[in-house]
């Protein structure tokens, strides 16, 4: 499927957020999906994200928000 320039800009960008450090707990815990994407320089994670197709960016942000709410909830 292909991306819409907003839907690239808004997803891709949200995605290299989650790509610099867990919203939740911060720094990079190693049973994070993004675990191995935080490890690689700015330039790789730009191009790899920049790689991704719009529904494999809507899986990744899908699976990072059930594994929030499972930290979150846990947490309570």
């Amino acid at each position: 499927m292909k991306k819409t320039a907003d839907e690239d800009g808004s997803l891709t960008g949200e995605l290299m957020e989650l790509s610099l450090a867990c919203p939740v707990e911060g720094g990079n815990p190693k049973e994070c999906q993004f675990h191995h994407i935080r490890k690689m320089s700015p330039g790789e994670r730009l191009v790899g994200m920049l790689g991704l197709s719009r529904q494999s960016e809507l899986r990744r942000l899908g699976s990072h928000h059930r594994c929030m709410a499972g930290k979150q909830a846990s947490s309570k």
